[in-house]
């Protein structure tokens, strides 16, 4: 039950990260918008990836865990932005395939996927639980 409410924090957290700086660059409304179809993405794609890679990399320690876990992250976003761009533009792919890299989709599911594994390596931290039952005790 911990690894799907950290999986939903984890894409929230992801969503406002990429979010807070469009909103100062952009108008507030373009970041607004940008947000309205990230966070459903995150957590349709990016919660299913992100608790595959935990099990892809259960049996995996330390900073070869978290490279191939980060890796997950990153060829998952990659792949669903090939497949949006095969759906819905597949004349452009095929006659231009750097187009892929030059598409601010595909930078923006890097950068999300980035955040969205890192959000998930700091929650996944083992002291996170113990802060959080240590706060849930308190008593005022």
């Amino acid at each position: 039950m911990w690894m799907i409410i950290r999986k939903f924090v984890s894409a929230l957290i992801a969503c406002f990260i990429i979010l807070i700086p469009l909103a100062l660059m952009e108008t507030v409304g373009f970041s607004f918008f940008i947000g309205i179809y990230l966070l459903p993405i995150l957590l349709v794609i990016g919660v299913p990836v992100s608790i595959l890679s935990d099990l892809a990399t259960n049996r995996c320690l330390g900073w070869r865990r978290r490279s191939f876990a980060w890796m997950i992250h990153v060829i998952g976003a990659a792949l669903f932005v090939f497949l949006l761009l095969l759906l819905f533009e597949p004349n452009r792919m095929y006659m231009d395939p750097a187009s892929l890299y030059q598409n601010v989709l595909f930078y923006t599911a890097m950068v999300a996927s980035t955040f969205f594994w890192c959000a998930d390596e700091c929650l996944n931290w083992h002291k996170i639980p113990k802060i959080l039952q240590r706060i849930g005790d308190m008593r005022i």
